[in-house]
């Protein structure tokens, strides 16, 4: 293999690599997106979510804030991270 060859290969690699890393950035954007929107679906629906000593509670989803890297819902005046709502329904009240 002569010099054009190889450097032509570390080219295409390192190419190859920049994308992966740009694809990889991309899908987590999409996903931190995808968790806000549906953070802000929730507010003004029925939530439930297990408390610190394993009680089931539900109340109605205030607001949603994204100043952390999962999104918290206002239920009550508890913080509730997204990852931890169990369910929701509409809020008949």
């Amino acid at each position: 293999m002569d010099t054009t060859e190889m450097m032509s290969q570390q080219t295409q690699a390192r190419l190859h690599g920049e994308g992966s890393r740009r694809l990889s950035q991309i899908s987590q954007e999409q996903f931190a997106l995808s968790m806000r929107v549906a953070a802000m679906g929730l507010v003004g629906q029925q939530v439930s979510y297990t408390d610190s000593e394993g009680t089931l509670v539900t109340g109605v989803a205030s607001s949603a804030s994204f100043a952390d890297a999962v999104p918290t819902i206002a239920v009550g005046d508890e913080s509730i991270a997204l990852d931890r709502i169990m369910s929701t329904a509409p809020f008949a009240g």
